[in-house]
């Protein structure tokens, strides 16, 4: 049993620390991932896709509700890990032009099959992670985070600071840099909706290169009689507390942190 997680990213430290104690059963669980599956974390503050799965967990007399509620917290607690532990250089857009363009595996099969080649042709240092949209008029089109250098790869587009990768050729694209990569990483997981789960039910909603670095992750147990912010700075002491929030929802509550590694000066040293 736990009732903290801590969550390590590149150089910042998130932490979950609840009012009760999560109960994980050694043989419970087959693989990692139905570990992960079956963990309640609520890390992520997106006020109407949590709100959606807040009430939906709740309400337990409605199994198909509740357990699209899970899926779409995994699938947007996944994403947002991913996002969070890599340094990701772009963010672009990417449509197709044909009539395929309404059907999401003929789209996706397409794209990743572009960025594969473009991987092994032209850009080889490259890595991703994508995101799928549905238009209202029932068209698809990709939304993706790169990590690697285009420069050599880009033109530019119609706005300014914006670009465009002429290789791509199976319909539109625009491609920006990524100035603030948490808020990108909050970005592209709020892609992730009720609709979109709806839409693509028992199929992956985002997909991602292998050479992508996953967060580190660890489950421990705090006494009552251990002060969080004690514990915090005894363990931590290159941190900075950089976000505080208490959320109460339905009688439980979930101290939410995250820390950022402090910036050493190697003159002082």
């Amino acid at each position: 049993m736990y009732n903290t997680k801590i969550i390590f990213y590149n150089d910042e430290i998130q932490i979950s620390k609840y009012n009760y104690g999560v109960s994980v059963s050694v043989n419970h669980y087959k693989t990692e991932e139905d570990k992960k599956e079956s963990l309640e974390d609520g890390t992520i503050d997106f006020a109407d896709s949590e709100q959606y799965i807040r009430s939906a967990t709740t309400d337990y007399a409605d199994r198909n509700k509740y357990n699209q509620a899970r899926s779409l917290r995994r699938s947007m607690q996944s994403i947002y890990e991913i996002a969070r532990s890599n340094s990701f250089d772009y963010f672009a857009t990417f449509t197709f032009s044909q009539s395929y363009r309404y059907d999401y595996d003929t789209c996706k099969d397409k794209f990743v099959k572009w960025l594969k080649n473009f991987k092994a042709r032209k850009c080889y240092d490259i890595e991703w992670l994508c995101v799928p949209e549905q238009h209202k008029d029932g068209a698809w089109h990709f939304h993706a985070m790169f990590k690697g250098d285009l420069s050599a790869h880009l033109v530019a587009g119609v706005h300014a600071g914006r670009y465009i990768i002429p290789a791509y050729r199976l319909g539109i694209n625009e491609i920006e840099p990524i100035r603030n990569s948490n808020r990108c990483a909050s970005y592209i997981t709020k892609y992730i909706t009720k609709d979109l789960a709806l839409s693509l039910k028992n199929r992956r909603r985002y997909f991602y290169s292998a050479g992508l670095k996953k967060p580190e992750s660890r489950e421990i147990y705090l006494s009552d009689d251990i002060d969080l912010f004690e514990f915090i700075s005894d363990h931590f002491p290159d941190y900075l507390l950089t976000y505080n929030k208490l959320v109460e929802t339905h009688g439980y509550r979930v101290n939410y942190i995250q820390l950022a590694k402090t910036c050493v000066d190697d003159a002082d040293t």
